[in-house]
């Protein structure tokens, strides 16, 4: 079974949009006199440019920590700023859930609690407009801790998961 990208699917009607445009455009500059050219053929190549810098802007869906308030992926398993678990499994039909959730919406199957750290956790609250601190205190793939790694790093040296 192959996986679509939704940046890939988002990106093919934003540009099935603009060809639409364009063809409408240059049907209507057909009937109407050549100085429609002048004006609204650079019209609706301004309009190709604008769908494309404000699809980004305006269609990226955003998720934040529940915990820390941290912008995350909407496909991060774990926050990358204090290391939250945001996706479990279902151990019955292996459905992807969200942590909150305590029941399976697939086969009905209660989860019970999620485990709570047993010690304090290093991470600062992120306000709204802050950046993220340069590195990532946890690993967004695997939940692994990354406080204590002094050096710089590019892949998690537990899973091998890229960090950005």
């Amino acid at each position: 079974m192959i996986k679509e990208n939704p940046k890939s699917k988002k990106a093919i009607i934003i540009w099935i949009l603009i060809i639409a445009c364009v063809i409408i455009f240059s049907i209507i500059g057909t009937l109407v006199i050549s100085w429609f050219w002048l004006i609204f053929l650079p019209l609706s190549f301004l309009l190709v440019v604008a769908f494309q810098a404000l699809s980004e802007h305006f269609w990226s869906p955003t998720k934040t920590c529940p915990r820390c308030n941290a912008p995350l992926s909407i496909y991060s398993e774990y926050c990358r700023n204090c290391g939250l678990k945001l996706i479990r499994k279902c151990p019955y039909c292996g459905n992807l859930i969200p942590a909150k959730v305590s029941t399976c919406n697939r086969c009905g199957h209660e989860l019970g609690p999620l485990e709570q750290p047993k010690k304090p956790l290093d991470f600062e609250l992120i306000k709204k407009g802050q950046l993220l601190p340069e590195k990532p205190n946890y690993c967004p793939t695997c939940g692994a801790s990354l406080i204590k790694i002094d050096h710089e790093i590019t892949s998690c040296p537990y899973c091998g998961a890229d960090i950005d």
